[in-house]
């Protein structure tokens, strides 16, 4: 079964892709076609460090008749072994000179990263550089390369996304802590053995259950949704000021909203097929332009990307009478009764858009925007 709609995705089989950024320069350790494992160093980003000046006439290659030398065209720049632009590591030499009737002098470079100046008479200028590892979130193929751009990986999996959610990426074996889709996780349920997990729970959390999960060591917790009131006291701040970015010990993804609501049948049904197997969570949550939703996705090892495009789409249509649930805006999280066709309404941003009417329980008619509605039934 799966619920694709208004970007928010809900199924068992999918094809993920996932984007890795680069930026020049970089050295790419992968080649499309290739199978990876979470975790796998995909590229070495090099970003650039503090800048070092050497002066070579304040070394031990420096001789007392330099200064005589000096006069006769001799420079210390002549004595490097590298060029601007090039490499060098901390401990190679950098530059050496053979004196006549002399023994021959060896200076070796006190620090590793790029030539970015050579300038007489002696001034060597080395940008250190610091190497960032760019690793696979998931397992998978690489699919597409684009060098100092991007790498791409495919895996076939599970997929499901949430309203809202905190947190960056992790990983973990997916646990069920209750029965069903309505039920309220209690703070006894959990126990050390929980250390590393993902955590399924239900409708909503008992008081303290976060705090007491991010001390055991539970990678992520996935529930229907929350009160701002319990999400700020875990944060630590209120709610007009959490970003989706927050780093707070553990991951956390709500599938529905804000407030008491039950998981999705769809939603529960699925994590629960797939109990006990490794989960890859991200929290992180963006609003705004170039929406980002959590995400929770579980590789199928028994399926290939073909099959998982040949499964077919079970999207849900929008009609009169629909029960939908808003997915952004004033009313994000309300559920609620689509009470008209779509039709082009002109925004307060003077965008036009497709929009419902939807009747809102306590609020009444209000117009939200296609995007902004997930179908529920």
């Amino acid at each position: 079964m799966s619920l694709d709609f208004a970007g928010l995705k809900r199924t068992e089989a999918s094809v993920v892709t996932k984007v890795r950024r680069l930026r020049p320069p970089c050295r790419i350790h992968v080649s499309v076609g290739q199978k990876v494992e979470a975790g796998r160093t995909l590229a070495i980003v090099e970003e650039p460090g503090q800048g070092r000046m050497i002066l070579l006439g304040d070394t031990h290659l420096a001789m007392p008749a330099d200064i005589l030398l000096t006069y006769l065209g001799f420079d210390y720049i002549s004595c490097v072994q590298k060029k601007t632009g090039e490499h060098v590591s901390k401990g190679e030499i950098l530059a050496r000179r053979k004196p006549l009737a002399s023994k021959e002098r060896i200076y070796r470079s006190p620090y590793g990263g790029i030539i970015y100046l050579l300038r007489e008479p002696g001034v060597v200028g080395i940008r250190e550089i610091r190497e960032v590892n760019v690793t696979a979130f998931i397992p998978g193929t690489v699919s597409n390369i684009i060098p100092d751009r991007e790498i791409a990986l495919e895996t076939p999996a599970a997929v499901v996304q949430g309203t809202y959610g905190i947190g960056g990426e992790t990983s973990g074996e997916l646990h069920m802590v209750v029965d069903s889709p309505t039920q309220v996780a209690r703070v006894d349920v959990l126990t050390p053995n929980d250390e590393g997990r993902i955590l399924v729970c239900g409708s909503s959390l008992q008081a303290g259950f976060l705090e007491k999960a991010k001390n055991i060591g539970v990678k992520g917790i996935i529930v229907a949704g929350l009160s701002d009131e319990e999400l700020s006291r875990f944060v630590g701040f209120g709610p007009g000021m959490i970003t989706g970015s927050e780093h707070v010990g553990l991951t956390l993804i709500m599938t529905e909203g804000f407030g008491g609501l039950p998981m999705l049948d769809t939603t529960f049904d699925i994590l629960k097929r797939f109990q006990g197997r490794i989960a890859y969570i991200n929290g992180s949550t963006q609003m705004r332009a170039g929406v980002m939703r959590p995400e929770i996705i579980i590789p199928r090892d028994d399926l290939t990307v073909e099959d998982c495009r040949r499964t077919p789409s079970n999207s849900k249509e929008l009609g009169i009478g629909t029960l939908v649930r808003i997915l952004g805006g004033p009313y994000f999280g309300r559920v609620g009764l689509v009470s008209s066709s779509p039709k082009l309404t002109r925004l307060e941003t003077d965008s036009e858009v497709q929009a419902f009417e939807v009747e809102l329980e306590g609020l009444g008619s209000k117009i939200i925007p296609k995007t902004n509605i997930e179908p529920l039934n």
